[in-house]
């Protein structure tokens, strides 16, 4: 190419950049100084950008574009993404690509976001990844006004911190009473035991470990012996409230149960520490394949998964089927049948490893059993029974404080034996003798 030729193209292209636009000028340049009439007519302040546009569309509407490793301030809030367009007519401005947005509550990082001036309401959409103190999470739309302290989460909505993990349709996060509420397809998950929850709804008061679900919700957990995950309780009602470590309460229509034991009430609260669970209302009632039980007051006490001892208060009747007679009598092993039963005042049933080890029964207490169709028929009274099983049989009963009752033989024909009040009397194999 000619001097010549090299001359006129310089000089064109010189004349070219004078009528250009100042903005458009400086995006050449990777670090470019932002012109005051930009910084005036933009709502907040530009820290980087490699460069900076000003448009009008067809309609005369202005135009700001910034792009590259932009980052802007605004309120209090950091801004970082790839593009930034601002509209003034509409007072809002969209950000594009590895967006950032945070200020000292909370973060959120999506693949756009959407920030109303006027409003201060902010709009992350897709890929979304947020955080606030303790809590992070995920979702696919995230939303919160800038002076309003709850940011929403919807759209597979997820939230965990080190206690619990939960997710909703839609989650409502207050992050100064660091309260999160979730609905729609709820799902908990305890960190710690795997335990896990499906509810209507749930409300998690984070700095008190305290989850509350509603809507019929269903737990199921283990125990911590239960390592292998291999046999969860279940429990539901209309409510229950668990906190961290401590205890849970349920109410309204409560059922507990697992693979051989139910427990229904119109409340349960649950002693974690002492592993105690405080049954009431309805009245409650305990069933099993080999005994039932219920009063106005039931008391289960446990060590992990192991029943220990079922304390029941307030006129409570025991039904129990003994090993013979569950062969005889099949409808009796469903807790159907005709079976033994035992009452009185309170009444206490004692578990060692083989199940029910015996019952005691205080306070005008009765008793009714019979060992099997071949045997006879036993009927106790006294102020205190003691039924004591010896492998799965009932081997010894007691009675004491005035007890009398009635053994009447298989053979009807033979002699009934009348036990007369007195001081006490003890059978050991059910052959019935006097003290």
């Amino acid at each position: 190419m000619s001097s010549a030729t090299s001359s006129k193209l310089i000089g064109f292209i010189c004349l070219v950049w004078l009528f250009l636009p100042a903005g458009v000028r400086h995006s050449f340049g990777r670090t470019p100084q932002t012109p005051d009439s930009l910084e005036a007519a933009v709502p907040f302040t530009i820290r980087q950008a490699d460069h900076f546009f000003q448009r009008r569309d067809s309609t005369g509407l202005q135009t700001y574009l910034l792009q590259g490793n932009v980052h802007v301030t605004r309120a209090g809030s950091v801004i970082k993404c790839d593009n930034l367009t601002y509209f003034p007519a509409s007072s809002y401005f969209l950000c594009t690509g590895r967006v950032l947005v945070a200020d000292t509550s909370r973060s959120l990082n999506s693949d756009s976001l959407f920030y109303y001036v006027d409003s201060g309401y902010y709009r992350a959409l897709g890929g979304l990844r947020w955080s606030s103190g303790e809590l992070s999470g995920t979702g696919e739309l995230g939303e919160y006004w800038r002076d309003r302290d709850v940011m929403t989460v919807t759209g597979r909505a997820v939230a965990c911190d080190s206690l619990r993990r939960i997710e909703a349709d839609r989650l409502a996060y207050d992050y100064r009473a660091e309260r999160l509420e979730a609905s729609g397809a709820v799902r908990l998950t305890d960190s710690q035991s795997g335990s896990t929850a499906v509810a209507a709804g749930a409300v998690y008061r984070r700095a008190a470990g305290e989850s509350t679900l509603t809507g019929r919700p269903v737990v199921t957990y283990y125990t911590q012996t239960d390592t292998l995950k291999e046999k969860p309780y279940k429990l539901t009602g209309d409510r229950i409230v668990s906190w961290r470590g401590d205890s849970l309460a349920a109410v309204g229509r409560v059922k507990l149960s697992d693979d051989s034991l139910t427990v229904t009430a119109d409340s349960l609260f649950y002693d974690r520490s002492r592993d105690v669970s405080y049954f009431r209302g309805g009245p409650p009632l305990i069933e099993h394949p080999k005994y039932k039980l219920h009063s106005r007051l039931l008391d289960v006490f446990t060590t992990g998964r192991a029943l220990q001892r079922i304390c029941a208060t307030g006129g409570g009747r025991g039904e129990f089927f003994l090993e013979k007679t569950k062969t005889e009598t099949p409808d009796s092993a469903a807790g159907t049948g005709t079976g033994c039963w035992i009452e009185g005042d309170s009444l206490e049933l004692f578990f060692g490893e083989s199940g029910l080890d015996s019952i005691c029964s205080a306070g005008g207490a009765r008793s009714y059993f019979r060992e099997g169709a071949e045997t006879g028929i036993n009927y106790l009274l006294g102020d205190r029974i003691l039924l004591i099983w010896q492998g799965g049989a009932l081997e010894v009963v007691e009675v004491t404080r005035g007890g009398r009752g009635l053994y009447l033989p298989a053979d009807t024909g033979g002699a009934i034996t009348v036990i007369p009040d007195s001081a006490g009397f003890r059978a050991d194999s059910l052959k019935l003798r006097k003290r």
